[in-house]
């Protein structure tokens, strides 16, 4: 194995999992995850997903992602680093594949850079992706593994290594569904370019290769029909998980301009952005490489595109990028990690850029070794610094010898909190609507958001003690000396 690739994985191992469990569980999609796998874990149904003690009608993911985080929960037990392991574990690969599809055309030192420049970012090693308990960095993992195969096929044109893309790329459905596909638009456009899409087409191993990738969904929408359940209440579009996944995940982001309450007409900027949050301050070099790169390619040359096919690996790196930024600043409901998949693309752009300017000017090499340092120790410091956990989380977490149960009985209760009482491992109970005016037992608390509802606080507070914790109320017996 190369030294530098040593330094990388060494390196990514201390970015991905320095303090990994430390940090507090993130509201909605990894909370979620947390409360379905311990459910999963409690209830033995592996295909279907239940939060608070109910179907869950709202996450439609196959479940590729939560059972690799119910089987790191049955090794690490109940806790947030088990939660993201998995995905630290998948930031291993994703450096893996990336470092090892650049050396199918660039040197060590290349590869090194460009690794370097991908860990001082926040678009793998930072919330949603790297260092949290979501399925991103497990997508993304695969599909690096699928274009690195790939790309190897197109290398030395051997059928394993096409057939090992095609299985990469449809396991990647089981991890996010259709987001398997989020990598073709640029590979066929790539393909395109130069030149090579018809010869592909009319080879007959191409298409056996492609049965072999439709054959994982196919397998899922098989397993789902006999094993899927119905949903009892229809909150999206469809009326179970496969319908949800396709209909709302995919179809009305498309085409509901009111998708999850986004405005469409105001998300243009939605790529520049993503550079500027998860991509700084190699934005500003990236825009630079760009400019540089282009002209000296176009330009100068007078306008000869094929001169991109000198570098095949700057010219798949460009399909990639501009091909998913295009299409997702024409989505519905944007997310930044949904743009996680360009980092590895974006880096290696940025860095030939540098390297034109390094051969001209040596100055520009010490610039790069200065922005390394300053960002990769940017990145070391925001993930030494610990965000402080929300009052009612840490109040449970203090008293949770003497709990003996837990009243959620709200729906609108933020998801992060209700991870961290499936954590506790204590008795919870789901009551929608319900009036609690009797005395609660030793042991016990429920908790209210302050937001309003149809419980009646003042006769919960006069059979009960209460804390006001920011955002919640937490009712507990007049047995009980919480409140210290």
């Amino acid at each position: 194995m190369e030294r530098n690739l040593l330094i990388i994985l060494f390196t990514t191992l201390f970015f991905s999992f320095f303090n990994l469990g430390k940090d507090p569980i993130q509201s909605f999609d990894e909370a979620r995850h947390c409360v379905t796998a311990i459910e999963m874990m409690n209830n033995g149904d592996w295909f279907n997903y239940y939060y608070a003690g109910a179907i869950d009608n709202w996450n439609a993911k196959p479940p590729l992602g939560i059972w690799s985080i119910v089987l790191s929960m049955k090794i690490f037990g109940l806790n947030a680093f088990a939660l993201r392991f998995p995905s630290a574990i998948a930031t291993l690969f994703i450096f893996l594949f990336t470092y090892q599809l650049i050396r199918l055309y660039e040197n060590e030192k290349f590869a090194l850079i460009v690794c370097l420049i991908m860990l001082s970012v926040k678009g793998i090693i930072g919330i949603h992706v790297g260092r949290t308990g979501d399925f991103d960095a497990m997508l993304l993992a695969f599909l690096m593994m699928g274009i690195y195969y790939f790309v190897k096929y197109l290398l030395e044109k051997k059928n394993r290594n096409l057939f090992v893309s095609a299985i990469a790329f449809g396991i990647s459905f089981w991890v996010k569904g259709p987001a398997m596909v989020v990598l073709f638009p640029g590979l066929l456009l790539f393909l395109l370019v130069n030149k090579e899409l018809r010869n592909l087409l009319y080879q007959k191993i191409i298409w056996i290769a492609i049965l072999v990738l439709i054959s994982f969904p196919i397998l899922y929408l098989g397993l789902m029909h006999f094993q899927g359940n119905q949903f009892e209440e229809i909150k999206y579009s469809g009326s179970n998980s496969v319908e949800t996944m396709f209909l709302y995940d995919v179809v009305e982001r498309f085409t509901n301009k009111e998708f999850e309450g986004n405005d469409a007409n105001s998300n243009w900027d939605f790529f520049p952005v993503f550079l500027d949050t998860k991509f700084n301050l190699w934005n500003y070099i990236f825009y630079l490489a760009i400019t540089l790169l282009l002209f000296k390619n176009f330009i100068a040359k007078k306008f000869r595109p094929n001169s991109l096919k000198q570098s095949p690996l700057f010219l798949l790196s460009i399909c990639i990028w501009f091909s998913l930024g295009l299409i997702l600043t024409l989505l519905n409901g944007q997310r930044s990690w949904y743009l996680a998949p360009t980092i590895p693309f974006l880096a290696i752009t940025t860095y030939y850029g540098i390297r034109n300017l390094a051969d001209e000017k040596k100055l520009v090499f010490y610039l790069l070794v200065g922005l390394l340092c300053f960002t990769l120790g940017r990145q070391a410091f925001q993930i030494y610094h610990i965000t402080p956990e929300k009052p009612v989380i840490s109040k449970m977490k203090s008293i949770q010898n003497k709990l003996v149960t837990i009243y959620l009985p709200q729906t609108n209760i933020e998801q992060d909190v209700v991870a961290n009482a499936y954590l506790l491992k204590k008795k919870l109970v789901f009551e929608n609507e319900v009036d609690l005016t009797i005395p609660l037992p030793k042991g016990a608390i429920l908790l209210l958001s302050t937001y309003p509802s149809n419980h009646d606080r003042q006769l919960l507070r006069s059979n009960n003690k209460h804390l006001i914790l920011d955002d919640f109320e937490m009712y507990y017996s007049k047995k009980d000396n919480f409140d210290n």
